[in-house]
């Protein structure tokens, strides 16, 4: 297996790299991250055939999504995937600071909330095989018509 071989998911409609990157760390969850090394991870990553980044919002209260953004803004579209977390709202808060490392600090420092993703928007995902058709709705409710 090579890092840049190609799997197809959902039902054959994507397409992702056999490895992805993590943007947790880029965003400095785990320790700070000087923006110039997460541009060179990228970069490095990109390289080396890697074309899925995940991310979320919750990664360094949305610097993972900016970070990899920025990168990916100067990349053609057609060339990559990213994943992130939907239904998730972040509040902007002069509270929070630089370094805070987990969902629980943030939670405990700036008020920001989960919002679930609405029924509609899962039923779509599920519809176009990006969710198990089986799994229930965030809501609760069965997936089943």
């Amino acid at each position: 297996m090579k890092a840049a071989d190609r799997r197809s998911v959902a039902a054959g409609r994507l397409r992702l790299t056999a490895l992805g990157l993590g943007g947790a760390a880029l965003a400095g969850m785990y320790a700070p991250v000087a923006a110039q090394e997460a541009a060179d991870t990228l970069a490095t990553a990109w390289d080396a055939g890697l074309r899925y980044i995940d991310t979320a919002p919750h990664y360094g209260y949305t610097l993972g999504e900016h970070r990899a953004g920025a990168f990916l803004r100067e990349r053609p579209r057609d060339e990559f995937v990213i994943g992130t977390k939907v239904g998730r709202l972040m509040r902007p808060d002069a509270a929070v600071v630089a370094g805070m490392r987990s969902a629980a600090q943030v939670r405990q420092n700036v008020g920001w909330f989960e919002q679930p993703v609405p029924d509609g928007l899962w039923t779509a995902l599920r519809e176009r095989g990006l969710v198990d058709a089986a799994a229930p709705s965030p809501s609760g409710r069965s997936a089943a018509p």
